[in-house]
């Protein structure tokens, strides 16, 4: 880490430490930073300066930058680079894909929970984090073009391998004892017990067994006899299409099978035992993992003294501007109820199957078992940075809700202002930015010292009317839309950024006065327009909009959003908010 420049203003980050073993604790003998190393931890000056200055010298600040250090390795590398970036983004992408003409096929269905939460989303997020560079603050303390090169050098030197991430193979790998990883090390104080991998290890195997029985309960399960069929993945042409693809684009995955076959199988073909194996692998990081990583990461929010992930370089106090960011991002768009392992499952996910439905219930009762009576689970809140089984959600991220937070992101005030020197009355002193910008992060900083969330921001005002961009980001002309269209639906990114629909002209009109979110009113997926049948087709599962873009088939539950569309004096086509009767079924506009 010590390879990569922070902030300006911000301690460097690196350092070694080396701990022993002591009852069921680990205790530090030993930290080196910057050049220095440090052994003794009673030091009177330190321990002064500490408690009577908030200051961090000698050890102290060794200690804070390692901490800064290791979240700042957890949410670049393991959250997003290792989830986000090259696991969640192709599972989700090539599942959704594979099995667009097929949403009831029981693969799709089984992996319905641990994907839908992120389709879509992997995009919008890079562009918030290195496009807005909110990345600056709220992954580490370092620009995002160092962040950008630590993602890149992981990526290089440590190459990702799916079976080194299963979870009974992580610790082995790892020359760990096995005993550590039991819940009879856990409760015995005597004894050091590896809690986090414990927890990791026990989730994935309930993932299994749901697996195993749902595959079963589908039909799916392997001739019995003494050769496991390595072909079970061929017997479908849907499941095949969707191995293959998969190995494509899953790198880690693909290593797994050029160095692990056993483990895997390989890119052409798997045995149904290898298949759970890879499935619990990736469920299990992108949603029990997942969780605990995130939640790592919040402890700096919820007691930055202790969890410091942005160290002043003269170690006095904690940056308020590095802690705002992060609060605004937990509180604006993180700490929101999502879908949960424990939520009411929906009934699509087993069509009918009340045997599928009993695994998935089975599942969720070992899974609320261990919450009540196993002490990893049970002391979620009360120990470590450990995730409650009731608040695990059931995938990596998804979009972000609360588009204020976007829109605050874009104002240049907002970074001038977290790079000032500190002001923590909120009387802020701006450069090269006012106005409504400078006023929007001033009210801000007070909602968040005051303990309101930032996504009260804006949140009541409908969206400002837009000239609509095509891919490239240009302004969409009239002509060359219908020209490049050829009679079709056309997407363009629309009000708030996001996709609209707009739609070809009738009784010789150039294009429709109207236009549509494509977002699919389920869950947020991109409906599609099949000209074929002449419908907007939701490929996650399956929902149906007509022409006009109301609602025929489920599990969609309102017909898609409306925006106005005129054109300006130039011909540019622009869009407005639409906050009158839905004049499709004369009901009141759910979007508005």
């Amino acid at each position: 880490m010590s390879a990569y420049q922070p902030i300006p203003g911000y301690a460097a980050l690196g350092g070694k430490a080396s701990f022993e073993r002591d009852g069921s604790s680990l205790r530090t003998v030993m930290l080196e930073y910057q050049g220095k190393s440090y052994r003794n931890f009673t030091d009177p000056e330190v321990d002064r300066a500490y408690e009577q200055n908030n200051t961090r010298l000698g050890w102290r600040m060794a200690e804070g930058a390692l901490i800064a250090s290791l979240l700042s390795m957890t949410n670049l590398v393991m959250h997003v680079k290792d989830l986000h970036m090259e696991i969640a983004a192709a599972f989700q992408a090539v599942t959704v894909d594979a099995f667009s003409n097929q949403p009831k096929h029981p693969l799709r269905r089984l992996l319905d929970a641990f994907i839908s939460r992120s389709v879509q989303a992997t995009n919008d997020n890079m562009r918030l984090l290195f496009d807005f560079h909110a990345a600056d603050f709220s992954l580490a303390p370092l620009p995002h073009d160092e962040q950008l090169k630590l993602i890149d050098d992981a990526i290089k030197k440590n190459p990702l391998n799916l079976a080194e991430m299963d979870m009974e193979r992580y610790g082995q790998i790892r020359h760990m004892d096995p005993a550590w990883s039991t819940r009879e090390a856990i409760t015995n104080t005597s004894r050091w017990g590896w809690r986090w991998h414990y927890r990791a290890v026990t989730v994935q195997r309930l993932i299994a067994k749901y697996v195993e029985c749902f595959l079963e309960a589908e039909g799916m399960d392997e001739d019995t006899g003494p050769e496991v069929r390595q072909d079970f993945i061929k017997a479908d042409s849907y499941l095949t299409n969707w191995w293959h693809s998969l190995v494509f684009h899953l790198p880690s995955l693909r290593r797994a099978t050029e160095k692990s076959p056993s483990w895997s199988g390989s890119g052409s073909e798997a045995s149904r035992s290898q298949l759970i194996r890879v499935l619990s692998t990736i469920m299990v990081w992108v949603s029990w993992i997942h969780e605990d990583v995130g939640h790592s990461a919040a402890a700096y929010v919820n007691n930055p003294i202790y969890t410091p992930m942005c160290v002043p370089e003269d170690g006095v106090g904690v940056p308020l501007r590095s802690w705002v960011f992060n609060a605004m991002a937990y509180r604006g768009f993180v700490f929101l109820h999502r879908s949960v392992l424990l939520d009411e499952p929906p009934a699509f996910w087993f069509d009918g199957n009340v045997e599928s439905r009993k695994c998935f219930e089975t599942f969720q009762d070992s899974l609320r078992s261990l919450g009540e009576t196993d002490v990893a689970f049970s002391e979620c809140d009360k120990n470590g940075f450990f995730s409650c089984v009731d608040r695990v959600e059931t995938a990596a991220h998804g979009p972000c809700p609360h588009k204020p937070y976007v829109n605050l992101l874009r104002s240049k005030a907002t970074f001038e202002w977290l790079r000032v020197p500190e002001n923590p009355d909120c009387s802020l002193s701006l450069r090269g930015d006012s106005g409504a910008a400078q006023k929007e992060t001033q009210v801000a900083c007070a909602l968040l010292l005051k303990g309101q969330p930032v996504g009260a921001l804006m949140s009541t005002k409908p969206p400002k009317p837009v000239v609509a961009q095509d891919k490239n980001f240009q302004p969409v002309e009239v002509q060359s839309w219908v020209q490049a269209s050829k009679g079709q639906p056309d997407l363009v990114i629309g009000l708030r950024g996001d996709p609209y629909y707009l739609l070809p002209g009738q009784d010789g009109g150039a294009i429709r006065n109207f236009a549509l979110r494509a977002e699919c009113t389920h869950l947020g997926c991109l409906a599609n327009w099949n000209r074929v049948v002449n419908k907007f087709v939701c490929p996650c599962h399956g929902s149906e909009y007509d022409a006009q873009g109301s609602v025929i088939k489920g599990p969609a539950p309102k017909s898609l959003a409306l925006a106005h569309v005129e054109l300006t004096d130039s011909q540019k086509v622009r869009l407005s908010a639409w906050s009158e009767e839905d004049f499709r079924d004369g009901t009141e506009p759910w979007w508005a």
